[in-house]
């Protein structure tokens, strides 16, 4: 049991997230605006564990 965990953990949950962002349709704007929104939400966690 704990391979089948250890493969779908690794292996087909990543597989099928990339497959549906990458079939889906979203324009430019939205694009950019989930990129902007995932750099500030990393520089305030790098600024939180910075201390």
């Amino acid at each position: 049991m704990n391979t089948l965990f250890k493969l779908t953990t690794y292996l087909f949950l990543p597989t099928m997230s990339f497959v549906n962002i990458y079939q889906s349709s979203i324009d430019g704007d939205t694009f950019f605006q989930i990129i902007g929104f995932l750099m500030i939400q990393g520089l305030c966690l790098m600024g939180i564990s910075a201390g």
